[in-house]
């Protein structure tokens, strides 16, 4: 016999309290999985920044080696090979 509705109340509140911490227990779910998620593609976005890196070094070391080739030959200015080492 509950007159005053007390207990039906406190089941009501402890019913909405486990919603409470299970809907908690699934945002921290989500977020652990969307933080493991950006990390893995931001370690794919710099592997692939330092294969473009790696690519432009060696177009670079392939130019200079061209112009230096290119200034024994006499075919262009000292200038050029300045120019490909930058």
């Amino acid at each position: 016999l509950d007159l005053t509705g007390i207990v039906g109340a406190s089941a009501q509140i402890g019913d909405i309290e486990a919603q409470i911490v299970l809907l908690e227990m699934v945002r921290l779910r989500q977020e652990t999985a969307l933080a493991v998620k950006s990390g893995y593609y931001g370690v794919l976005r710099a592997q692939a920044l330092v294969r473009v890196s790696e690519a432009a070094v060696a177009a670079s070391d392939a130019s200079l080696k061209v112009a230096e080739a290119q200034l024994r030959a006499g075919t262009v200015a000292a200038f050029d090979v300045l120019r490909a080492k930058t």
